[in-house]
């Protein structure tokens, strides 16, 4: 209908300025899941490939277009904009309303997706040592917070994705955890493994855990290190990048 047409006008062009605001490159990601704080498990490397998240993300769109096959793993707002455009250029022609409608509610969790993806990206790290990359994001749990108490609480999750040739077991952490006023946590290096475990990383696998912290101001910053052994020889650290964790950042889970 002339209706829907019109709506499905007015969101691309939604869409298009939402990719417009993206300043960096941006990595797909799904939503952290707070119950799954103090847990950890190995995941495929499948899993966090970007077609997997797509699938996960945007179950109708990803699974009729053949573009996202050849989207990049990071986006830049260029790539999305282009991205929409083609979408938008392959479902012009509408057959029927009924076709218009699923289409107009594609648009509407492409929106969402986009703003939460936006949001993770804000609060998010990647760092890679020797081979071991460590890509860290975090989000403000305010059903576990206090602001009145001035009590900020936080989910972190960790994924670690060993690149190198060799097998790696996560013996230890260090963490420096910095508040608004610049006041530091620190959590020891060679604090014993993570979520309870030492967990043993070998070649092309992925280890990812769930944890949190707490602040006394509505935003900080984390960054730390793991203890790594290779080959049951030799420590080294394995760098995690500063990532924000900010209160005024909305989460959103599947």
């Amino acid at each position: 209908s002339k209706k829907n047409s019109s709506l499905a006008i007015v969101l691309y062009r939604c869409i298009l300025k939402e990719c417009k605001s993206i300043n960096n490159q941006m990595r797909l990601q799904l939503p952290i899941n707070p119950l799954r704080w103090g847990s950890g498990s190995f995941l495929s490397l499948q899993s966090l490939h970007h077609t997997t998240i797509l699938k996960k993300l945007l179950p109708t769109i990803s699974e009729t277009q053949k573009i996202f096959q050849t989207a990049p793993q990071e986006f830049s707002s260029n790539q999305l904009k282009t991205l929409t455009r083609n979408i938008f250029k392959s479902r012009k022609v509408a057959i029927n309303d009924e076709q218009e409608k699923l289409w107009i509610d594609d648009a509407f969790a492409a929106l969402r997706v986009i703003g939460q993806q936006k949001n993770l990206s804000q609060c998010s790290s990647r760092a890679v040592t020797n081979g071991i990359q460590v890509d860290a994001s975090a989000v403000y749990l305010p059903d576990r917070s206090d602001p009145d108490g001035l009590e900020f609480v936080f989910c972190y999750r960790l994924q670690i994705t060993n690149f190198s040739d060799q097998t790696v077991k996560l013996m230890g952490r260090h963490w420096l955890i910095q508040d608004g006023n610049g006041d530091i946590q620190e959590v020891p290096r060679n604090s014993p493994g993570v979520v309870g475990k030492t967990p043993t990383i070998e070649p092309n696998q992925v280890y990812e855990y769930f944890s949190g912290t707490q602040l006394s101001t509505p935003k900080g910053v984390m960054k730390g290190s793991f203890q790594m052994l290779i080959e049951e020889k030799e420590i080294f650290d394995v760098q995690i990048g500063a990532f924000s964790l900010d209160s005024s950042v909305a989460n959103e889970t599947l």
